[in-house]
């Protein structure tokens, strides 16, 4: 397969989308701004209510150029953040549709169950 331009035309493309992306969309923010952890603060349940929503996006394409495992320690990371789960949400985004992807996202959820689990009965053990 031959490759015709040296990319410009979508860098060009991605900045005007990014663009005309920030420059519309209405405000995410309520401005709510924390100083210092959790820890250092209070308890992160004190806080819950004055958290603000999050989204994280993961986004992949091509399985062969981003290996499946670092999309799927990507999304686990994110998981793992120090945050109320209920004001967290995580979305995976595979432009490519791979198997291989949805198969390790299946996976990594079930040993995530299996962990959750076995915490928690080390947790109430304690």
């Amino acid at each position: 397969m031959e490759r015709k331009g040296d990319g410009s035309g979508l860098g060009c493309s991605e900045l005007s989308f990014g663009s005309a992306f920030t420059g519309s969309s209405p405000k995410l923010s309520d401005g709510t701004r924390f100083t210092g952890s959790p820890s250092r603060t209070g308890s992160l349940k004190d806080m819950r209510d004055s958290c603000p929503r999050v989204d994280v996006f993961v986004c992949t394409a091509d399985p062969t150029i981003e290996p499946p495992i670092m999309v799927i320690s990507t999304v686990l990371s994110a998981m793992a953040y120090d945050y109320p789960p209920e004001k967290l949400a995580i979305y995976l985004s595979d432009d490519a549709g791979s198997d291989l992807t949805f198969y390790a996202l299946l996976e990594a959820s079930i040993v995530c169950k299996t962990m959750d689990t076995i915490l928690q009965e080390v947790q109430c053990a304690t």
